[in-house]
């Protein structure tokens, strides 16, 4: 894996379909997901040293290997991943130790009905969320300075969890507490990162930007499903300080994710041992 995409369709908590709102994002649905799906992969590389799946410990992170849907032609949005980054462990990407083949994919289980180990581990890897050009272009900085943290992170918890061992619940809560955390100075760092660029090409003010709900508290989650309207369209070096903005309103929604508790660990783990046992 690392070379080509898997491009595997829906996957659970993630997109029904490929589709997008021509008019609208959501940067709120997109922030908390990034936690949320990075809290499962450190889960599951966490089940998969108990279980003595995957014995090593050293950590690296890559580009996706997996995505939920191709973006649609001409729509003038991008499916950007929630995950940052993908994490590899023993040069390796988690799926790697869920199953004996890729191949177990499309041939046990199904990834929405009756989801197996390996559905589990790909899907939020997978999930993405439709995103205008200067929004993945913002999150390409937060994935620079998230890097380096994600793999202390994780490389700590699996020194922490040994193989064949049962799942260290407190210790993983603690740093899923971590993550939420480690996260949110990244945002900081990419937001001071994209600022130093833009100094250092020289600012100009494009007058491309167009945002009705600049302020924080217009971009959370409403029951309504209402996000933060865009003119998309533009390259992303030309939007003025949009990718700014955006990380700010991604910083401030990603603190509105779910806490992480040993209940909330020990229900998602029950569902791995389910999945695993029906493979």
């Amino acid at each position: 894996m690392g070379k080509k995409r898997n491009f595997v369709g829906r996957v659970r908590g993630g997109l029904e379909q490929c589709a997008v709102a021509p008019e609208h994002f959501w940067p709120a649905q997109h922030a908390v997901g990034r936690v949320v799906a990075m809290q499962e992969m450190l889960i599951n590389a966490a089940y998969l040293k108990s279980e003595g799946k995957m014995p090593a410990s050293n950590v690296s992170v890559v580009g996706a290997d997996f995505q939920d849907f191709r973006p649609l032609r001409g729509s003038g949005y991008i499916l950007a991943h929630r995950a940052p980054r993908t994490v590899y462990v023993g040069g390796q990407n988690l799926a790697k130790y869920a199953a004996k083949s890729f191949s177990e994919y499309d041939t046990k289980g199904d990834p929405i009905q009756k989801p197996t180990l390996l559905h589990y581990v790909v899907a939020p890897q997978a999930r993405t969320t439709p995103m205008p050009a200067f929004g993945n272009y913002g999150d390409t900085y937060l994935e620079q300075d998230a890097e380096i943290r994600v793999i202390i992170l994780f490389e700590r918890l699996l020194k922490t969890q040994k193989a064949n061992r049962p799942l260290e619940k407190g210790a993983l809560v603690e740093e899923l507490g971590k993550l939420r955390e480690l996260l949110d100075q990244a945002y900081t760092a990419a937001n001071l990162h994209h600022q130093d660029k833009r100094e250092e090409k020289g600012h100009v003010e494009s007058g491309l930007l167009d945002i009705d709900d600049a302020d924080i508290e217009g971009a959370l989650p409403k029951e309504d499903g209402g996000g933060a309207s865009v003119v998309s369209g533009r390259r992303p070096t030309q939007t003025d300080t949009a990718p700014q903005l955006y990380l700010e309103l991604c910083q401030s929604a990603g603190r509105t994710a779910p806490e992480a508790t040993e209940a909330t660990v020990s229900d998602y783990a029950a569902e791995l041992d389910e999945a695993d046992r029906s493979t």
